[in-house]
């Protein structure tokens, strides 16, 4: 099975969930607190960087629901 992998802040977890939700999209695996770095910057649930990011994965066939191509 091929899947869709979803990075993004914790910040707009819910503005991602009822987009999805609206798609029709319910089948999901998800992670709620990874840590580390990226271009959003620093996310490691400290004082210092309390960011967090969830990472969510999707079916492949979610992907033409959410406007993704294949690479």
């Amino acid at each position: 099975m091929r899947m869709v992998m979803l990075i993004y802040r914790h910040s707009i977890d819910q503005d991602i969930r009822r987009l999805l939700k609206e798609l029709g999209v319910s089948n999901f695996t998800e992670a709620p607190k990874v840590l580390g770095i990226g271009e959003a910057g620093h996310a490691f649930g400290s004082l210092t960087w309390p960011a967090t990011t969830p990472l969510s994965f999707r079916p492949w066939r979610t992907s033409k629901r959410i406007g993704l191509s294949e690479c």
